[in-house]
């Protein structure tokens, strides 16, 4: 591992600059120019340390990547997965969007992602540099954070791609110490509510309120949300024209988080029965399912990987332990525990504040978690 260790400290400036050069370049999820500008100059530095670049354009959003390093047909292959695109939009850091600052970076995705492909690329270019006798994936989808905008032509790509590996490394955004091994799922769904206009002075009893409809809808949906268990949240209620007309119309955007399949058939049917139950007489509703993220679910398997990881960490010279977590948040990580590869998750730089103005990673980590990455794949 020395050999490939020093590769990581001789280039990491090299690999610091690529990470800023990236989180410079804004990608939201629905932004197909910026998201193929990342795409453009991933492939250009994966070029030049000699990989192979496969592209998939989407119809919607940015190109699916994957970057290839092959030692073999009849060899091991493990995935790396990120992802290109951001939630934040296009100005919100500034125009200066990217800054470093007492060994911390600041900007759109320098931990969510983009930290993560940095640190991939820099451990697959160590690992090559070392002749590693595995082949290397990189699966990179340009519509992880909405979830759904690339469609099932990303989810598609990400499980083919993955299929046949013997693990996968996710390097989202990590916490010292830990490394996640389940995620909830998620569910996008809304609640589309029909009522009866009136005019709100002259004949407000003749109307059929579709908002108030809504707020029992809402309570109603709300209360089942348990610790631990699925979570309800109705994030965003859109209906009525104007404060003197009782509204015929109404939606409820929702998301839920799940545990794991069983909860996942359950959240449904209380989705379906609230819709179909009716608190204010004469509206009508009706259930639309907008997206489905399945839960990365913990498995022996998974663990067996993180056991193996633990004693990579600590037998490689990174003299590093973890503890095994589960996460809220959703991930690609589904998909490819999906299609029958043994996940683990958070291996990315470390970095707090994602999904805020504030998102920020340590310097540091960059280096700390590609010899991470780099002694996973070379020792597994």
């Amino acid at each position: 591992m020395e050999q490939i260790f020093r590769y990581i400290d001789d280039h990491a400036d090299r690999y610091l600059q690529f990470w800023k050069d990236i989180c410079t370049i804004e990608s939201p999820s629905k932004d197909k120019e910026g998201l193929i500008k990342v795409a453009d100059l991933i492939e250009a530095v994966s070029k030049d340390e000699g990989f192979s670049v496969k592209r998939i354009p989407n119809e919607r959003s940015g190109d699916c990547v994957q970057v290839n390093y092959t030692a073999g047909p009849d060899r091991q292959s493990i995935a790396l997965l990120a992802h290109m695109d951001t939630v934040h939009e296009i100005g919100a850091f500034g125009e200066t969007p990217v800054h470093e600052s007492n060994g911390i970076l600041y900007g759109p995705g320098v931990c969510d992602c983009k930290g993560g492909i940095a640190v991939e690329l820099l451990a697959m270019a160590a690992l090559r540099d070392s002749n590693c006798n595995k082949n290397i994936r990189l699966i990179l989808n340009p519509d992880e954070e909405s979830g759904g905008y690339a469609g099932q032509p990303a989810i598609d790509f990400i499980k083919k791609a993955a299929k046949g590996c013997k693990a996968a490394i996710n390097c989202e955004p990590s916490k010292a110490g830990c490394i996640t091994v389940g995620r909830k799922g998620v569910i996008h769904a809304s609640i589309v509510i029909h009522g009866k206009a009136a005019h709100a002075g002259n004949s407000y009893f003749e109307g059929k309120s579709a908002i108030r409809e809504s707020a029992y809808k809402v309570i109603e949906l709300e209360k089942l949300s348990r610790k631990e268990g699925i979570t309800y949240n109705c994030g965003k209620i859109s209906g009525g024209t104007v404060p003197n007309a009782v509204p015929s119309d109404c939606k409820i955007d929702i998301e839920v988080r799940f545990n794991n399949t069983n909860e996942q058939e359950e959240a449904l049917a209380v989705l379906r029965s609230i819709t179909e139950k009716t608190f204010v007489e004469g509206t009508v509703s009706e259930f639309r399912i907008n997206h489905i993220r399945p839960a990365m679910e913990c498995s022996e398997e998974i663990m067996d990987l993180f056991n193996r990881v633990c004693d990579i960490a600590k037998n490689c010279g990174l003299n590093r332990s973890f503890e095994a977590i589960k996460k809220g948040g959703g991930s690609d990580s589904a998909y490819t525990v999906a299609a029958g590869v043994p996940t683990i998750c958070s291996i990315g730089v470390e970095g707090k504040f994602e999904h805020t103005p504030d998102e920020q990673a340590s310097v540091r980590s960059l280096v700390e978690q590609a010899k991470l990455v780099a002694a996973i794949i070379a020792n597994l």
